[in-house]
């Protein structure tokens, strides 16, 4: 009888212990359940390694996205806030295990779920995030990659593909606010053509070059934000954004070409066209650009300056190597003084 007794209180006592420690390890969430917003996991994340929780509180957490970019720029800041309306999709890795993505849409600066309320929410664990977006304005989609690959094939020239990498990102149950410096993938072409001739161009001339030319074997890795160069070129001329500005020193009218292509890897020539209009007669021109060291780099403007004299464009055999240039909506680029 001793014992029953014994053995009873010791339920008692350990049925107790139980329920103080379920109360203990009660948690108010303010995140979204693992599944409720756009993601393929349905196991629990955890160490990076097993996809399990290796804390066992299973806790959620909300993550906060700004953006900042890679631009030339007059700041001392090597990054300026991303523009807004812009698309950028967040994955969130378990070791090779894809556990969410959500796309956001950019506000100048920080980043909001597309759809209310969805940001990114993870329990507990160890994670690799990934980011690829457009820096254009809203109207171009950010490609979607396979839901069992990094990789994305797929890619053309004039957009400026963006990406941002972060490895063993520790989500221990408390909301973050993660800044993302994202960087340019692509590479771009800025034609700077002075008149120096002293007449009046009547319209804006018209630019278009040679661009990269893009295979199935060009793929964009959210791994590491790279593309995979081309090395050839496609012989089909395509139009630059141009703009004009005016020299203070010597007040010759400045016209700026730009395009973004994937990067260039090749020994060979770009093919830049000008169409001119001046006393109402309009006549195209024909220059070859050397691809800069035989590699147009990711995130990287190469500028190179032509002059417009004795009604004929040459290149002076300069090329600039700059940040990135900021394009506006129409894919004109803006050209930062201390390059003018």
């Amino acid at each position: 009888m001793k014992k029953v007794v014994k053995s009873f209180a010791f339920i008692m006592a350990l049925g107790a212990a139980i329920t103080s420690c379920s109360k203990d390890d009660i948690n108010i969430n303010v995140g979204n359940e693992q599944g409720q917003n756009s993601g393929e996991g349905t196991g629990t994340p955890g160490d990076g390694n097993n996809g399990s929780d290796s804390s066992g509180t299973g806790k959620t957490a909300l993550l906060h996205f700004q953006a900042d970019i890679s631009n030339l720029s007059t700041k001392a800041i090597d990054y300026d806030p991303i523009g807004q309306g812009r698309y950028v999709t967040v994955y969130a890795y378990n070791g090779t295990n894809r556990i969410k993505t959500v796309p956001y849409m950019s506000a100048v600066g920080s980043l909001n779920p597309v759809t209310s309320g969805q940001n990114m929410s993870l329990v507990t664990g160890t994670y690799n995030l990934y980011a690829v977006g457009v820096n254009v304005p809203a109207g171009t989609a950010v490609p979607a990659f396979p839901t069992s690959s990094t990789l994305y094939t797929g890619l053309e020239n004039k957009i400026d593909y963006i990406a941002w990498q972060r490895s063993n990102v520790v989500v221990a149950g408390q909301d973050q606010n993660i800044t993302m410096n994202m960087n340019h993938s692509c590479t771009q072409v800025v034609i700077q053509m002075v008149n120096t001739d002293g007449v009046t161009i009547s319209a804006l001339p018209s630019m278009s070059i040679t661009p990269s030319a893009i295979t199935s074997s060009n793929t964009w890795n959210m791994e590491t934000g790279e593309i995979t160069p081309a090395e050839t070129i496609n012989p089909t001329a395509v139009p630059m954004g141009v703009s004009k500005t005016t020299s203070g020193t010597s007040g010759s009218d400045i016209y700026y070409g730009a395009i973004t292509m994937i990067p260039l890897k090749l020994a060979g020539n770009l093919t830049a066209t000008f169409s001119i209009t001046i006393n109402n007669v309009t006549n195209n021109y024909k220059v070859e650009l050397p691809v800069y060291q035989s590699f147009l780099q990711p995130g990287t403007a190469y500028i190179y300056k032509v002059q417009f004299q004795n009604n004929e464009i040459t290149f002076n055999n300069s090329v600039n190597v700059a940040k990135w240039v900021i394009q506006d909506a129409t894919g004109a680029p803006i050209i930062p003084t201390q390059i003018q």
